[in-house]
C-alpha cells in the first residue's frame, strides 16, 4: 500500500477525507450524508459485496450496517490500508490475486461491485486496481460459465456416475501409476500449434511419457503416434463421438466416474480418479470399487486434468504442447481433431501471449489458463514445469521454453510406464447386490421428500412458519441428511443447491410477508426438485439391475 500521494483534509462538518492529486476521495462537505446515499443507490442485496476504494471508511461503515446477516464484505484498496477485519487483499501480483480469489469467490457466490466515489478516477492511475478489476471481470466469467457447465451437464453427469459403476470392480485407481521416478511427461493437447510439434513427438517417443488430453487422441493415431496414457473425463454426448470407433487394447484410459458412459465401453484396460469437484462421491463409489480412491485438481478443460495427472505421474518435468489456449491462426483446434473449426467470432478478450504479443482468445481459455495456474500453484510445481506450444496464451508461472529444448534437455534415454491390468473377471453377484441395497435405500428418501412436502403446505399463515410445521420439517430435514450420506445425491443434487443460493435472495426493501413467500418459495423449489433426482436415479438402478 502506498500512502505517499495522500493528503488528509478536513471536511466542512469537521471529519477527516483523504485527497490524492486533487480528487477528493469523499465529499468535502459531508462524508456521512454522501455515503448513506451512494450505498443506498449502489446496494443489492448478494453473498459478496466487493467494495473498491476504502478512503476514510465511510462508504465501508455505512454498507457494513446495511448488509444482511449471511452477506460479507471485500474491501479492496491499493493506496489504503482498511483498518477492519473483513477479507482484504494486501499484495497486488498476479499469482496474489488469484490466491485471493479462489479463498473468497465460490461459484455460488453473487456479486455486487461497488466502485467508490471518485475511485474510478484513481483506477485511471493505479495498475494494481486495474489488475484488480480485470482479473474480477475474469472470475465472474469463469464462474458463469462453470454455472451454466453444471446446470446444463450435471443430469448426465450423474446417470454417467450410476452407469459407469459397473466398471468399479476391475478397473484400479491411478495411484498404482504413481512413480518416483524422475521420468520426462509431455501432455499433448488439441491447440491448432499441436502439428508442429508432432515430427519432434515422433524422434523422442521412446523417451517420453506421453499423455492425450481428450479428444487429442485423434491427432494422435491420426498421425501413427501411439499415447501412453489417454485422459478423458467430460460426460457430454459429444466427446462420446470422438470416442465412439475406436477400440483401444494397447495403452489405457484413466477416466472420472462421470465421463460418457460409452466410452469406457471402447478401451480394454482403465484406471479411475476423481475431481476434486466430485469428492462427495468417493464414498458411495468405494463401496462399489475394492479400492481407494485418488483425487485430481479439476478444471474446465481434459488438459487441466491431464497436466495435474503428468505432476502425479513423475517427480521429473512436465511439458505442455498443443496448448495454445488462444485462436492460432483463426481455428480452435489442430489438424486431425473433430472438434476444428475456423472461429468467425469478432467477440474476441486480447491477452497476453506467449511470445509477449496480444492474442485472441475467450472466456472459457482464461478459465482453463487460471486452472493451469492454480494447479501449479498448489502443488509447488513450478519447477517442473514447461510451456512448450510456443505460440498461444501465456501461462504464468509456466517456463517458457522450446519443445526442441526440453526433449535434448531431459528426453535422453528410453523409459515406459508400468501398467496393472485386471486379472479377474467382474463380480456381478456383490455389484447387483450393491444396486438392490441402494434402489431400497433411496426409495426410504423418496418418500421422506414427499412427506416434507406434504408438511410444508400444510402452513397456513402467510408471514411465518408455524412451529408445529417447523418442528415436523426440522425432524424430516436430519432424516434426509442422514440417508443421503455416503450416496451419489449430495452430488446429483448440486445443480440445486446452487441455484437455492443464488437465486433466492430477497430485495433490500423486502416487507416481512415477502421475506417468507421467498423461503416458502425455496424450501418447495428444493424438496420437488431434490424429489425429482431421486426418482430418477433410482429409475436408472432399476435398469441397471435388469441389465445384469
Amino acid at each position: 500500500m502506498n500512502q505517499i500521494n495522500l493528503i488528509e483534509d478536513t471536511s466542512k462538518i469537521g471529519l477527516p477525507v483523504y485527497r490524492y492529486k486533487n480528487i477528493y476521495l469523499h465529499s468535502k462537505y459531508d462524508p456521512l450524508k454522501e455515503a448513506q446515499r451512494f450505498v443506498e443507490k449502489k446496494y443489492e442485496a448478494a453473498s459478496l459485496q466487493i467494495l473498491i476504494g476504502y478512503g476514510n471508511g465511510y462508504i465501508y461503515e455505512e454498507l457494513k450496517n446495511k448488509i444482511k446477516k449471511d452477506e460479507k464484505i471485500i474491501v479492496i484498496d491499493s493506496f489504503i490500508s482498511p483498518n477492519i477485519a473483513d477479507s482484504s487483499l494486501n499484495e497486488f501480483t498476479h499469482q496474489a490475486i488469484q490466491d485471493f480469489l479462489n479463498q473468497h469467490i465460490k461459484v455460488t457466490d453473487s456479486i455486487n461491485l461497488l466502485i467508490s466515489i471518485n475511485y474510478e478516477k484513481i483506477i485511471e492511475d493505479s495498475p494494481e486496481l486495474q489488475l484488480f478489476v480485470k482479473s474480477l471481470n475474469d472470475r465472474i466469467r469463469s464462474n458463469q460459465i462453470t454455472e451454466n457447465t453444471i446446470t446444463y451437464f450435471i443430469s448426465q453427469w450423474n446417470e454417467n456416475y450410476l452407469k459407469n459403476l459397473k466398471y468399479a470392480y476391475n478397473d484400479h485407481s491411478i495411484r498404482e501409476l504413481f512413480s518416483e521416478k524422475n521420468l520426462p511427461v509431455v501432455v499433448a493437447s488439441g491447440g491448432p500449434s499441436l502439428t508442429k510439434q508432432l515430427d519432434l513427438v515422433k524422434q523422442y517417443r521412446e523417451s517420453i511419457i506421453l499423455i492425450a488430453a481428450g479428444t487429442t487422441i485423434n491427432s494422435l493415431l491420426s498421425q501413427g503416434i501411439k499415447p501412453d496414457l489417454v485422459v478423458s473425463v467430460d460426460g457430454g454426448e459429444v466427446n462420446y463421438q470422438h470416442f465412439k470407433d475406436l477400440k483401444i487394447t494397447d495403452f489405457p484410459l484413466i477416466y472420472c466416474p462421470t465421463v460418457h458412459y460409452g466410452i469406457r465401453e471402447n478401451f480394454k484396460h482403465a484406471y479411475y480418479c476423481f475431481l476434486t469437484m466430485e469428492e462427495q462421491l468417493i464414498p458411495h463409489y468405494e463401496k462399489y470399487a475394492n479400492d481407494s480412491v485418488e483425487t485430481l485438481i479439476g478444471g474446465s478443460s481434459v488438459a487441466n486434468v491431464a497436466y495435474n495427472l503428468a505432476l502425479f505421474l513423475t517427480n521429473g518435468p512436465v511439458a505442455l504442447i498443443g496448448q495454445d489456449l488462444a485462436f492460432t491462426d483463426g481455428f480452435t483446434h489442430a489438424k486431425g481433431n473433430l472438434n476444428r473449426i475456423e472461429n468467425k467470432n469478432t467477440e474476441m478478450l486480447l491477452r497476453e501471449g506467449y511470445y509477449g504479443d496480444l492474442v485472441k482468445t475467450n472466456g472459457v481459455f482464461l478459465q482453463m489458463k487460471e486452472a493451469f495456474e492454480f494447479i501449479q500453484s498448489k502443488l509447488l510445481a513450478h519447477n517442473r514445469s514447461y510451456n512448450c506450444t510456443e505460440g498461444g496464451l501465456n501461462i504464468e508461472s509456466f517456463q517458457n521454453i522450446s519443445f526442441c529444448e526440453f526433449l535434448k534437455t531431459y528426453a535422453q534415454k528410453p523409459v515406459e510406464i508400468q501398467y496393472s491390468y485386471p486379472t479377474v473377471e467382474e463380480n456381478l453377484t456383490s455389484y447387483r447386490r450393491q444396486l438392490l441395497k441402494d434402489i431400497q435405500q433411496y426409495e426410504g428418501i423418496i418418500i421422506l421428500f414427499e412427506r416434507a412436502l406434504k408438511v410444508l403446505k400444510s402452513n397456513v399463515s402467510k408471514v411465518s412458519y408455524e412451529e408445529q410445521v417447523l418442528k415436523k420439517l426440522e425432524k424430516i430435514d436430519s432424516k434426509i441428511k442422514k440417508e443421503i450420506q455416503d450416496t451419489n445425491l449430495s452430488y446429483a443434487f448440486s445443480t440445486i443447491n446452487l441455484h437455492v443460493l443464488r437465486y433466492f435472495r430477497s430485495s433490500k426493501n423486502a416487507s416481512r410477508e415477502e421475506e417468507f413467500a421467498l423461503s416458502f418459495k425455496q424450501s418447495e423449489y428444493m424438496y420437488e426438485e431434490m424429489l425429482k433426482v431421486t426418482r430418477q436415479t433410482v429409475d436408472i438402478l432399476n435398469t441397471l439391475k435388469e441389465e445384469v
